[in-house]
């Protein structure tokens, strides 16, 4: 005969472990949100922004400014973007 009950407890663990690992997944891409952004958007002092973001990020406050940072901080370089061969008035050259 067959014990269900360790099947059970079995299905039961690799249940547990994948809603873990999901939800790690999750908090981590949610953690990452302002460095993919800066990434994204070329801003400077990413590298700060990083650094902070792993280091003090688990605060809401902080991660909340590097979310903020990320999105309204000012752009490295070249960054023009280009609308029908003319640049779009306020961008750089």
């Amino acid at each position: 005969m067959i014990n269900y009950t360790y099947l059970a407890k079995l299905i039961d663990i690799i249940g547990a472990l994948w809603s873990m690992g999901f939800q790690l997944l999750f908090i981590v891409g949610i953690y990452s949100v302002p460095i993919i952004i800066a990434q994204t958007r070329n801003i400077k002092r990413k590298k700060k922004l990083t650094i902070i973001t792993i280091a003090l990020g688990w605060t809401f406050f902080v991660w909340a400014a590097c979310l903020a940072w990320s999105i309204w901080g000012k752009k490295h370089g070249n960054t023009t973007c280009i609308s029908g061969g003319e640049p779009i008035e306020g961008s750089r050259v």
